[in-house]
């Protein structure tokens, strides 16, 4: 027990980080005598996260009805309560080998942001908005459903290389063709359904 003149930032830093992951950043304000008030600023919730389960019906939204995220930095989080009012898109993890934890980091930073910037990206430049996107940890890749049609990305090569074989084939390929899915993870040819 430290008197509250000796107290830290970095103090409560450390008694917070086991119970709440993703800190972005921590504010102490002291009010003498004996009044410490602490702000705690976390990372964004990105995304509402379905994770694979062992139940027949295959995902469940959340862990024990809950509801269940993915922050900018990667991390599930989750809460009795919505995060957030704003619609997100749905990710929905099909790996059978991953059961994160509340508090585990399921994706990197990187992958959260590459993901994301495809989803932009296809929005803004083509007016397609991918509400569920599926990830295949595993496999590293991704499937972004629009309007029921799966658009196959990887994280492997670049994005803006996948997204300029998108662009070319729907210059030669309406839309309106495909019944299933595009892949443009080959590096010489789209392939559809």
């Amino acid at each position: 027990v430290k008197k509250l003149p000796l107290v830290t930032t970095n103090d409560v830093k450390e008694l917070l980080a086991s119970k709440l992951i993703d800190i972005r950043e921590i504010s102490l304000e002291k009010r003498y005598p004996s009044t410490l008030i602490v702000t705690v600023f976390t990372y964004p919730v990105v995304a509402n996260v379905l994770l694979p389960t062992s139940s027949s019906t295959g995902v469940v939204l959340g862990l024990q009805h809950q509801y269940s995220y993915v922050t900018s930095q990667g991390y599930i989080v989750t809460s009795a309560l919505p995060l957030t009012k704003d619609p997100l898109p749905i990710l929905r993890i099909m790996d059978w080998s991953v059961a994160p934890a509340a508090g585990s980091q399921l994706l990197t930073p990187e992958t959260i942001k590459i993901i994301l910037s495809a989803r932009n990206v296809l929005r803004e430049n083509y007016n397609l908005t991918a509400k569920e996107i599926v990830i295949l940890l595993r496999a590293k890749e991704y499937h972004m459903n629009l309007d029921g049609k799966m658009l196959w990305l990887d994280l492997q090569s670049p994005l803006h290389v996948q997204l300029q074989r998108f662009q070319e084939f729907l210059k030669q390929t309406p839309l309106q063709k495909v019944t299933e899915y595009i892949d443009v993870r080959i590096s010489d040819r789209v392939i559809y359904k």
